[in-house]
């Protein structure tokens, strides 16, 4: 997470995407992170220079993935 001078934050989590064996598994893409003279770039080009901005790192949580309904036993 980034928070702004004026208070703001803006969250930057991995991204999602399909998996190359089916739409029914959804995979993880990596959140890309570089330091470079005095700033911190995610992704290739949102960059926030260190003295402006502060940064808090988290785990990520990753969402359950949905699943399709268990059908009832015993039912025809």
């Amino acid at each position: 997470m980034v928070s702004f001078p004026g208070g703001d934050r803006q969250l930057f989590s991995p991204g999602v995407k399909d998996n190359v064996c089916g739409d029914e598994r959804k995979i993880s893409v990596p959140l890309k992170i570089r330091f470079e003279k005095g700033a911190v770039i995610f992704n290739p080009n949102t960059r926030f220079e260190l003295g402006s901005f502060s940064f808090e790192v988290r785990k990520h949580r990753r969402q359950p993935e949905t699943s399709l309904p268990i059908p009832a036993q015993g039912s025809s």
